[in-house]
């Protein structure tokens, strides 16, 4: 069954905010803010508070809201958010949240360019390279093929920067 978390648990665990703490606490009730969401195989949804949250993507099509606050949407794997059974971003703010795409990229040497709405070159020059389609989703190619393996819907009018990612940047 999948989870809808907004304050309690199903299927899904959060825990309180990361900074600077020893082990992650683990919270429930109908208060929780500044939290970390973290997802499991089904299709969950999760709503922050008004503060910063962390929602870490697992399998499954999954929906995040963060409801105000800097939040960041990590993704560790291509399996996080395929084209097929995709990650939707609710209300995602460019320059105040982060998608985090740092583990797909900055752990295997490759590094990441954001390229817009150009088409994916598969240029072979390992990097991970994401853009935004024609209804503003977001695709990503982690092979570097030219084609996307990923993508992450966002809703709304939103325009992508670089500054809306944490990566390894592209060397230019």
């Amino acid at each position: 069954a999948a989870a809808e978390v907004a304050g309690a648990a199903a299927q899904a665990a959060f825990v309180g905010p990361e900074d600077n703490l020893p082990p992650p606490v683990v919270q429930s009730g109908n208060n929780v803010t500044g939290s970390i969401f973290n997802s499991t195989s089904g299709n969950d949804n999760f709503t922050g508070g008004p503060n910063s949250d962390v929602f870490n993507a697992g399998a499954g099509a999954d929906t995040f809201r963060g409801n105000g606050g800097a939040d960041i949407f990590k993704f560790t794997s291509a399996g996080d958010s395929p084209t097929s059974g995709f990650d939707t971003i609710a209300d995602f703010q460019p320059g105040v949240d982060k998608i985090d795409l740092f583990q797909i990229s900055g752990t295997n040497g490759k590094t990441f360019d954001f390229i817009g709405t150009t088409a994916f070159t598969g240029s072979s020059n390992n990097k991970v390279e994401a853009r935004q389609d024609g209804s503003g989703d977001l695709e990503i190619d982690t092979s570097d093929n030219g084609s996307a393996n990923m993508k992450i819907a966002l809703t709304g009018s939103v325009t992508l920067t670089d500054s809306d990612f944490l990566f390894t940047p592209a060397s230019s």
